[in-house]
């Protein structure tokens, strides 16, 4: 070397007098394996010029990243390093954070992407490609918004690009393309990280199936749908049986306050068509006065039928005794009474005969008979 500049001298870290005098190769030992050595050669046999980024020990033993530009000079080369050592250590530190990165993603069961600060999709990992079933590579850009089901695509895209727009986190539910199982629901999440300035400079994101989780909150959504509408049925045939409930005490009321009034009604008539008859067998032969009689007596007995009924409808009222015929008229229906009245002619079965006024005045008397004897009764004797 016939010259070296004290910038050279600083970088090398050796006096001026160590570096003139000698070659290249004989100041630096080793540098005949480097990129910079065979960029010199080419200058000194081509006679062109030539650049290049290189890597040496200095003297002191630290390693200095340079960049090299050799220009052919006067039969010999000319050589100007520039020590660009901290960019180097920078873009190291990248690489090996890149490198880590690569390595954590690829570990991990979730899909994740990044993109750039525009939003261009750069990077996919693994998963995501063994999800989709799609060659590395084919998703790049915004291709990747072709495999979601076509009716989430606009609301995905929206809200996508609202997040680039404002930095917002980016969380959103589709449904995404599998590689044989057809749509399935995902959830997607990205963050943006920016520089000092603030300025966005990436957006890491991930995506995870969901599937399972949605469908299972459906089912649960529409349980609980269900759940709602049983509810509601019951407390309507709540309502309605208490309402039923209602009715019948109210029933049950009306039929006791009308039995009461259509028995004491009964046994005042009972009085007045007895002696109504009493007055017919003892009085003479007049005929405008036994006219009078039939009249008053017809009146009593249509008064003791429409009682009669009272009664059995008082009964139904409060006992839910349909069973009962009402109007029967055949003295049949009395015999029974009768036979465990007399237990001497037990069996016998016997026939009662009276003309129409006779027997519903008899009958009357026996409706009576039976409302008084049922309502002096004890449920549990009876």
């Amino acid at each position: 070397m016939l010259d070296v500049n004290p910038a050279a001298l600083r970088l090398d870290g050796r006096p001026h007098e160590a570096l003139i005098g000698v070659t290249h190769w004989q100041a630096w030992p080793g540098s005949e394996t480097t990129e910079l050595d065979e960029m010199l050669r080419a200058v000194m046999a081509q006679r062109v010029p030539g650049e290049v980024s290189t890597r040496f020990t200095a003297a002191r033993g630290n390693k200095v990243g340079l960049e090299a530009r050799v220009f052919p000079h006067h039969g010999g080369i000319a050589v100007f390093f520039r020590d660009v050592s901290e960019r180097k250590a920078i873009e190291d530190a990248l690489r090996s954070s890149e490198a880590r990165f690569v390595a954590i993603v690829e570990t991990i069961d979730q899909m994740v992407w990044s993109t750039r600060p525009d939003g261009f999709h750069d990077f996919y990992n693994q998963r995501w490609y063994e999800y989709t079933g799609l060659p590395v590579g084919s998703t790049d850009g915004d291709a990747g918004i072709g495999l979601f089901r076509p009716d989430d695509q606009p609301r995905t895209w929206e809200r996508w690009q609202q997040s680039l727009a404002t930095g917002e986190p980016y969380h959103i539910e589709y449904r995404l393309k599998h590689r044989d199982a057809g749509f399935r629901w995902v959830i997607d999440r990205a963050q943006c990280v920016r520089g000092p300035d603030g300025a966005i400079i990436r957006w890491f994101g991930t995506c995870t199936d969901i599937d399972d989780i949605v469908v299972a909150r459906d089912v649960l959504a529409r349980s609980s749908v269900e759940l709602e509408a049983l509810v509601a049925e019951r407390t309507a045939e709540l309502e309605a049986s208490q309402e039923a409930l209602r009715q019948s005490h109210e029933m049950e009321a009306i039929g006791q306050l009308t039995g009461g009034i259509a028995h004491d009604f009964n046994n005042m008539l009972s009085i007045v068509i007895g002696s109504l008859d009493l007055a017919r067998r003892r009085m003479p032969e007049l005929p405008q006065v036994r006219r009078l009689l039939d009249n008053a007596t017809e009146g009593a007995n249509r008064a003791a039928e429409l009682t009669a009924r009272l009664l059995a409808a008082a009964a139904v009222a409060t006992r839910g005794d349909r069973r009962q015929p009402a109007g029967r008229r055949h003295v049949r229906t009395v015999a029974p009474n009768a036979r465990r009245a007399d237990p001497h002619r037990d069996g016998a079965r016997r026939r009662a005969v009276a003309d129409a006024r006779r027997w519903r005045a008899l009958e009357n008397a026996i409706i009576s008979l039976y409302v008084n004897t049922r309502d002096a009764c004890q449920p549990e004797a009876c």
